[in-house]
């Protein structure tokens, strides 16, 4: 039987995966503990998540990164409560972006499919190859009703990698949450512990 050797660190990276990280060396003032703990709630924005397994975190109150094993290898991301004309990956638009309405930007009025499509749009913006939606189905975050998506993508290096998500629309703004990884042993290896996490999502006042 063949075996597959695991994607290496150094095979994966690529500067785009570091969005998260940047942002949050740029905002010290409201950065994040370094460490999410097993079942401890972590509160983002107007939202509390908890996880079965300890992850690193990076990020700022409406963008957090969590990774095991570096962010070439397994990257979970949460955007939440993103606004009308905001980035849907949170980032600062150029004057040009903003005057022109250029971007990944969200529009307050659009559907589920249409935010998981400029979501994927924003992805191939970082250089990712031909990001496919596999399926856009409807699902619970929290207690809201909102949708579940699959990715799949490739690096400019060949890297194929498999994506899940997580999402929803309330009151003219869009939360969701990201997951990607390698397609080979990565991404199944920690799928079943970033479902729980997606199933403790819950509002918070």
């Amino acid at each position: 039987m063949t075996r597959h050797a695991r994607p290496s660190r150094c095979q994966a990276v690529q500067p785009w995966l570091y969005l998260s990280l940047a942002l949050s060396l740029v905002l010290p003032g409201c950065a994040v503990a370094p460490l999410v703990k097993v079942r401890e709630p972590v509160r983002m924005g107007s939202f509390e998540v908890s996880s079965p397994i300890e992850w690193s975190q990076f990020g700022i109150n409406r963008m957090r990164t969590w990774t095991l094993d570096g962010p070439d290898l397994n990257h979970l991301m949460f955007y939440v409560d993103i606004k009308d004309r905001e980035h849907v990956f949170l980032q600062l638009p150029t004057a040009r972006q903003r005057r022109k309405g250029e971007g990944a930007l969200y529009r307050a009025g659009i559907s589920e499919s249409e935010a998981v499509e400029l979501i994927a749009d924003g992805l191939s913006a970082y250089g990712l190859v031909t990001p496919k939606i596999e399926k856009v189905s409807p699902a619970q975050f929290g207690a809201q009703s909102g949708f579940s998506f699959e990715l799949s993508f490739a690096t400019e290096r060949g890297l194929r990698y498999q994506a899940i998500g997580i999402g929803e629309i309330q009151q003219n703004t869009l939360s969701y949450a990201l997951y990607y990884a390698p397609s080979e042993y990565y991404f199944t290896r920690n799928k079943a512990d970033v479902e729980a996490v997606f199933r403790s999502i819950r509002s918070v006042e």
